[in-house]
């Protein structure tokens, strides 16, 4: 029972030991600090390779980075930077102010603002380009080891520690005396800064002398109101601003529609009447050493971290796949020193919206956070899932109740819509999976047991569907899944007759409802059937319609409980009939979509899992 705890729960407990670091950094060493950043509507970061990989709002060309290598990236409104390993700068994107249209030369530090862009030289004077009605494109003379571009104005630190900002004075509210803490433009005096970080109307900095946070500006949202304690890094957006605390923890304040300063799992504690939930803390186990605050306005800003591990987590809104990392995403350390690299998982499922409307979500083994993917699918009613092991693309097939019964589709990462590949002849298709060989395996209601072969672009080709097992109609299969050896096809169905009732059966209740389950086992050596954990299965008594084997264990399974407002799993190991239960809460906000858009939290129930699909991050 030990080891199957350890199993399902490993993922949750495994931390990483962390390199302390001194918080004064030189110049060279602020080359590698700019891994990831958080634009407007995207987000963009440095792979292990040292090419940019973005994501997210793509209009104006802001996330397709060129190729090549880089040492730092930065994201703005719609336009990109990045310094290139030969220390130029590249800039992509929008460029209707000049500030997508970088000067020659060698820079060690790029910062991208709304509409304008800063980058520090070699030798460590500043240039600006772009857009500069307030100044905040014209930099003062002298010597600066970092830079860092907000809204309409910059700041940057000198070779002496201080602080020096330019460009827009002031804020365009008058909110009254209390709104405000200082000018953004005007630091604190006779202060030296470790770090740096311009915002919409306000500026926030890590004092060199005990590393705590200071901020001056706008505060109408308690966004230059840091929280006490000790802080690495420091990272403020247009209304709200984040943190990463010394013991790697995230601290987040200010404006939090969209939960953009609400990192997953975390507390947020009031302080005062006006702010009533201003600071958000994250758990222990989150264990972030790099933080990045969006550029969004009030309604459509989210933010991304970076785990010690180098896997990116990020949260708030997510209307474009903006706050939807790559899956396995590995990013380069931002800081100079090696981390060490974990095996981790993503699991891709689809629940119902409604009696035919479809919602895809992932769920990151490391945090066991559930993030949407993608929009509500309106009367696609996709019943199965599974990701291929050679592509790793992840494939859905639609149920009955609907005009396209049958049809299998592609679920394109951060794309809105899906992408149709063609209708089987079958109208009730419960469930699919990919054996090792790369050929598609399913179980069709109205049918039984088939199988596709591939063509050269490893997609199902249906004209060589083959049915292996006719079904009799006696038995519901609800979902399939190969043992990672291909040599057993896993089935769930549902038991509803009387006659496997367990025991405790209610006789008050109705005699339709799930009474237990059965796990059916067919062998690909010889075509032979068997069941598994009969008197575990069939004790259950509860509704199950998703199946998968987990990634890397090729005797262990996880289901899901039907009917739970949240996430409920079940691990069964098939050695020894044990089953460990886990309740994943999904109380965290989602986008009601409409024509035009209409965007209010709600909390979204996960009652109705019909599929799910692991993908494997092992290198």
């Amino acid at each position: 029972m030990n080891n199957l705890i350890q199993k399902f729960y490993g993922p949750m407990m495994v931390m990483t030991l962390s390199t302390l670091l001194s918080s004064f950094l030189s110049a060279n060493e602020a080359i590698l600090v700019g891994a990831l950043d958080s634009g407007s509507h995207y987000t963009c970061g440095i792979k292990t390779d040292n090419s940019i990989v973005c994501w997210g709002q793509n209009h104006y060309g802001q996330a397709t980075p060129p190729s090549g290598t880089f040492l730092q990236v930065s994201a703005g409104k719609r336009h990109s930077c990045g310094v290139q390993t030969d220390q130029t700068v590249a800039c992509w994107g929008y460029n209707g102010d000049g500030e997508a249209t970088p000067p020659s030369g060698t820079f060690f530090q790029v910062s991208v603002g709304w509409e304008h862009t800063c980058s520090i030289r070699t030798d460590n004077t500043v240039e600006c380009w772009g857009k500069n009605d307030y100044d905040q494109a014209t930099p003062p003379k002298g010597t600066f080891i970092k830079i860092s571009t907000g809204y309409e104005h910059t700041c940057g630190i000198r070779t002496d520690n201080t602080v020096e900002c330019w460009g827009r004075k002031g804020n365009p509210w008058n909110d009254g005396p209390k709104s405000n803490i200082g000018d953004q433009i005007i630091p604190p005096s006779n202060t030296t800064f470790s770090q740096i970080s311009a915002g919409g109307w306000h500026t926030c900095g890590i004092r060199a002398n005990d590393n705590t946070v200071v901020c001056w500006g706008h505060n109408g949202d308690g966004q230059a109101s840091p929280p006490e304690g000790t802080f690495s890094q420091i990272s403020t957006g247009i209304y709200y601003t984040c943190g990463v605390k010394t013991d790697n923890t995230v601290a987040c304040w200010g404006w939090n529609e969209m939960g953009q300063a609400q990192p997953p799992n975390s507390t947020c504690t009031s302080r005062n009447e006006k702010y009533p939930k201003d600071v958000c803390s994250s758990p222990l186990n989150v264990n972030l050493s790099y933080v990045s605050a969006g550029k969004g306005g009030e309604k459509d800003v989210h933010t991304c971290g970076l785990r010690t591990d180098n896997t990116v987590i990020c949260w708030g809104y997510n209307e474009y796949g903006q706050a939807t990392p790559p899956p396995c995403l590995i990013v380069k350390s931002p800081e100079p020193h090696s981390a060490t690299f974990l095996p981790y998982a993503i699991l891709y499922g689809v629940h119902k919206d409604g009696k035919k409307d479809s919602q895809f979500f992932t769920i990151d083994t490391r945090t066991f956070v559930p993030n949407v993917l993608g929009p509500v699918y309106e009367n696609y009613n996709i019943a199965a899932l599974a990701i291929h092991p050679l592509t790793r693309q992840l494939f859905a097939v639609s149920g009955d109740q609907i005009n396209k019964k049958g049809y299998f589709y592609q679920q394109v990462a951060h794309k809105r819509d899906l992408l149709e590949i063609g209708g089987t002849s079958f109208r009730e298709v419960e469930g699919i999976s990919i054996h090792s060989d790369g050929t598609f395996w399913g179980w069709a209601a109205d049918a039984g047991l088939f199988k596709i072969e591939t063509d050269e672009n490893n997609e199902p080709y249906l004209r060589t569907l083959d049915l292996v097992l006719p079904s009799n109609g006696e038995v519901e299969i609800e979902d399939i899944t190969w043992n990672q050896a291909g040599t057993l096809l896993y089935a769930i169905a549902n038991l509803t007759d009387e006659e496997s009732l367990p025991d405790s059966f209610d006789e008050n209740r109705p005699k339709s409802a799930i009474t237990g389950a059965r796990l059916w086992a067919y062998h690909i050596s010889d075509g032979a059937i068997s069941t598994v954990c009969d008197k575990r299965m069939s004790s259950l008594g509860e509704e199950i319609e998703a199946l998968g084997t987990l990634p890397n264990d090729n005797d262990t399974l996880l289901f899901h409980f039907s009917g739970h407002d949240n996430l409920t799993f079940g691990v069964l190991d098939v050695q020894t009939c044990q089953i460990v239960r886990k309740e994943i809460p999904t109380n965290y906000y989602v986008e009601e979509r409409g024509d035009p858009p209409v965007y209010k939290g709600r909390v979204r129930s996960y009652n109705n899992v019909r599929s799910f699909a692991w993908l494997s991050c092992m290198p």
